[in-house]
């Protein structure tokens, strides 16, 4: 029969109180398991007085089988002498909709887009005769146009973006984001982990990251179908894509300048400012194995940057770094706009007024 838990609530005695209870002379409340047919265990679970909890007892600790055990250690070998198991498409396996997974996608994601669309945004082309009963006919499509055209307008957007949210800048600077947002790497690793994986219908698995890449353009083409496009699609970009800026250091991270004294000294002539002074501030252990020294960067008596290293060059990198963070104002603790920025009418009038190059033909579904 099933435990039964039972409170027995009871004045304190002698036997049952300890020194503190015995003075006070208050009721205290026992938690006691019980078995049908057995007498009460010889120590309570555990004991309440009030909101204060005095004594609980230990856990009991499960404790497997013997056949269990040598069950597990077999199973063990057998994954060993076979190997890992081959990767499978999802379709291939049991309880499968591809119509309800890519209902289930969209509202995932937080866009609105037509099925159709959808499914063509998905497709790669390839022979009718590979196509697996779960997926969609070739008849719908390819990703192909679709992906160009999906790839001007996120480069379109993020060169825009780029330029409104850190409008001081430089343009190799901006250029360095760009291509960091744009990598094959990022996309394809953006799209596998929001389940593009599953629902590509490709000739070939594993997917590459190519494939990824193209199906996440594509997907970004059939939300421009939309009446609202073009923002539905920057409000997309900017949830998954724009979003990776955050905790990053954009000069020391993404640009990774190999001269920044050369791009300090550029950046100051083009403000009409003399080049940068370099004076040393501070040493220390010169003769040790751990040596630190301290640059400092002035410029017209004002102090531009300061950074230590083990050696002057090295610091004098870093403080030029430092320089060009505070130019640009790209502090590693600065935040990116805040999503308000689609209520900007300027921000807005520049979305909607991006020109993507491509055919509208190639755009219209049967």
């Amino acid at each position: 029969m099933s435990v039964m838990l039972q409170q027995l609530r009871i004045w304190s005695q002698p036997s049952l109180m300890c020194k503190r209870l015995q003075k006070c002379r208050l009721p205290c409340t026992f938690n006691i398991q019980m078995h049908s047919g057995q007498a009460l265990k010889e120590k309570a679970k555990s004991v309440i007085v009030g909101n204060k909890h005095l004594q609980q007892a230990p856990e009991l600790k499960y404790t497997p089988p013997i056949w269990k055990h040598q069950w597990l250690l077999l199973l063990k070998r057998k994954a060993e002498i076979e190997g890992p198991e081959e990767p499978r498409r999802r379709s291939d396996q049991l309880n499968w909709n591809y119509s309800a997974e890519l209902h289930a996608f969209v509202h995932r994601l937080g866009i609105h887009v037509h099925a159709e669309a959808l499914k063509a945004a998905l497709t790669e082309p390839m022979p009718v005769d590979l196509e697996n009963e779960g997926g969609v006919s070739n008849e719908a499509g390819n990703n192909v146009e679709m992906a160009n055209t999906g790839e001007v307008f996120t480069r379109d957007f993020i060169t825009l973006f780029v330029k409104y949210a850190f409008p001081e800048l430089g343009k190799e600077c901006a250029n360095s984001i760009v291509s960091y947002l744009m990598s094959e790497t990022l996309l394809s690793y953006l799209a596998k982990n929001l389940g593009f994986g599953d629902l590509i219908q490709s000739q070939f698995f594993p997917l590459t990251t190519t494939s990824l890449t193209r199906a996440f353009f594509a997907v970004n083409t059939a939300i421009l179908q939309n009446p609202d496009g073009k923002i539905a699609a920057a409000r997309f970009l900017y949830d998954f894509v724009i979003i990776n800026l955050n905790n990053k250091d954009i000069v020391h991270d993404i640009w990774k300048p190999q001269d920044p004294m050369k791009h300090l000294k550029l950046e100051l002539k083009i403000r009409g400012l003399p080049p940068p002074e370099v004076r040393l501030t501070k040493k220390a252990g010169i003769t040790s194995v751990l040596p630190v020294v301290f640059v400092g960067l002035f410029c017209e008596q004002n102090l531009l940057a300061e950074s230590g290293g083990e050696t002057v060059i090295k610091a004098e990198s870093d403080a030029a770094k430092l320089a060009l963070k505070t130019i640009y104002d790209v502090h590693f603790n600065r935040c990116l706009p805040k999503k308000d920025l689609f209520l900007d009418p300027f921000f807005l009038d520049k979305i909607n007024s991006l020109n993507l190059n491509y055919q509208t033909e190639h755009l219209q579904l049967n």
